[in-house]
């Protein structure tokens, strides 16, 4: 089978599988766990996880590693008899041969421009509003890692010549964006929750003035 074949009759699925079965977080543990890559290095952050996931299996195809990520996702979900049965039928076909011509180039997705960071970052922005003040973080920590993500893109990307200053802010964000994400709420009287958000609002503020200025540099 060609490889083009090979690559349209898996790839599908396998990306299907994927979107079934994990989130983002999920996927980002399965490849750093299993193969030792950080999801954020493969793939931009993008407007839904279906393009995430769709863009992980075109990333492991192009680098030889789409039978090792599909056993990945498969041992994430050992009751899953459609995810076995993918395995089998692509260690039965000549996927070592396949994937040993496939293009090896390290070409990374393109970054996003900054008027579509800038977008995504608004989205997050509107969606945490909606949220702020629920009893319950759980939707704002899931915000927040997507903010992170959308940063850490801007970080990563050759729109322009960061300057280290700047590259700094970023970094300084990111990492308070895993603190706050990562606090633990007590029985308090709802004392640590409302800190959640209103660190989370300053957090957000800080993130919106610094994309603002990339936005002007890029420009």
């Amino acid at each position: 089978m060609a490889n083009n074949d090979i690559l349209r009759k898996f790839s599908q699925p396998l990306t299907e599988l994927i979107v079934d079965t994990q989130t983002y977080a999920d996927l980002r543990r399965t490849l750093l766990f299993h193969l030792n890559e950080e999801l954020g290095n493969i793939v931009a952050p993008s407007e839904g996880f279906q393009a995430v996931a769709f863009e992980t299996v075109q990333w492991a195809w192009r680098h030889g590693k789409m039978i090792e990520l599909a056993k990945a996702v498969a041992s994430e979900v050992p009751g899953r008899d459609d995810a076995a049965a993918l395995v089998r039928d692509m260690e039965n076909r000549d996927m070592e041969n396949a994937v040993a011509d496939a293009p090896t180039d390290n070409v990374r997705p393109t970054p996003p421009p900054p008027d579509k960071l800038l977008g995504e970052f608004s989205d997050r922005r509107l969606a945490w509003d909606r949220e702020r003040g629920s009893l319950e973080v759980l939707a704002g920590r899931q915000i927040l890692e997507s903010v992170g993500q959308v940063l850490a893109a801007v970080i990563q990307a050759k729109i322009k010549d960061i300057p280290r200053d700047e590259a700094q802010e970023f970094e300084t964000v990111v990492h308070r964006i895993g603190e706050i994400k990562s606090r633990v709420m007590f029985l308090d009287g709802g004392k640590s929750v409302s800190a959640f958000w209103t660190d989370g609002d300053a957090l957000l503020e800080k993130a919106s003035r610094s994309l603002e200025q990339f936005r002007i540099g890029a420009s």
